[in-house]
């Protein structure tokens, strides 16, 4: 995964200074008092999350492969077991075909992927169903393939995944006093990652140009859906050991404020959020493209081991991911109460 930051964001104050994201107090009352409450009840379940990434991890599974398959009907039994009903998103892509640049052959490969969606069995009928809109919480589900090193991808889609997991146990099993107006769906990502070792690599250098990323996403975002899809809240790379969230500046900004206030809300200090906005390219944005809502919750702060060796579960923070998780269902369910809101 190629999140691209210019590298000015990173190195020029002057540039950063620009770019700075004014802080005020929190909006008083934006967090429902029930969404609060149902928020606190909510803690990561330690022994569900060490199984759940050990599977994840247990070795790389880049778009395409087949241990990303195996990884995707682990998803699948996992979200069965939570509460979830399954739909499976089919769809093929052509991805470079690294390959050819050092033997005759074709320039592209097809390969199929799978988005997985999991709608709580809440929603589908009672006094919660009928819903004519959702929110929806995502997470990308491949791993980075990187020569020369076994990159599992603990962090790096491995910690949201596991996230998305107990979230929608959660959603499914615990009641809140006041009706939604939207409901909240789940989905997994396939192909995020970009296959060449660079994020634009595929539109810059490969001889035929190529976006080469967010293969699922992009599909996802260009089919039609059976409800409105009112926002979409991302998380990626959220278990690191002292987690920092990056504002990313190509987030709704109302979304960012809400984010703001969430973290507030949670009692947590406003550091836990960066300073200062930059630009990140992520999964997100091409829901942006065609004008939905949408945030991305991530640490793109503590980048010592994204894509490295050592981007492993013994370095995942549990507390963190459970941070993380919070803020991303407060969000979720304070814009399901008013969509309306944030536009």
């Amino acid at each position: 995964m190629r999140k691209r930051l210019f590298a000015l964001c990173l190195t020029s104050s002057l540039f950063l200074a620009a770019w700075r994201c004014p802080v005020g107090s929190p909006l008083e009352g934006t967090i429902p008092e029930d969404v609060r409450s149902f928020v606190s009840d909510f803690s990561l379940n330690p022994s569900q999350t060490n199984l759940d990434l050990e599977f994840l991890t247990a070795s790389p599974h880049p778009f395409g492969s087949p241990r990303q398959l195996d990884v995707a009907n682990f998803l699948e039994r996992r979200i069965t077991e939570s509460g979830g009903r399954v739909e499976v998103q089919e769809f093929k892509a052509d991805i470079p075909n690294v390959a050819a640049l050092s033997m005759p052959a074709s320039l592209t490969r097809t390969v199929s992927g799978r988005n997985i969606f999991a709608w709580p069995k809440r929603f589908e009928s009672g006094p919660d169903g009928g819903k004519s809109c959702v929110v929806l919480l995502a997470s990308h589900y491949d791993s980075k393939a990187v020569d020369g090193i076994s990159y599992v991808g603990a962090n790096d889609s491995g910690s949201s995944s596991v996230a998305l997991l107990q979230l929608l146990q959660h959603v499914q099993n615990r009641p809140l006093s006041k009706q939604l107006e939207c409901r909240i769906g789940f989905v997994w990502f396939d192909g995020e990652e970009a296959t060449l070792p660079g994020w634009s690599d595929g539109e810059t250098v490969f001889p035929v140009k190529i976006k080469d990323h967010t293969y699922g996403s992009r599909h996802a975002a260009a089919q039609p859906m059976p409800q409105k899809i009112s926002s979409l809240i991302l998380l990626d790379m959220i278990g690191s050991p002292d987690l920092r969230l990056t504002r990313d500046s190509r987030s709704t900004p109302a979304l960012l404020k809400l984010l703001e206030v969430a973290v507030a809300a949670l009692g947590h200090p406003p550091s836990l959020l960066s300073e200062f906005s930059v630009p990140v390219e992520d999964d997100h944005i091409a829901f942006l493209e065609r004008g939905i809502p949408a945030l991305n919750i991530i640490d793109f702060n503590d980048l010592s081991v994204w894509h490295r060796a050592g981007d492993e579960t013994l370095r995942i923070n549990p507390n963190s991911i459970e941070k993380a998780s919070r803020i991303a269902i407060m969000i979720a369910l304070t814009v399901a109460r008013d969509p309306q809101a944030i536009r």
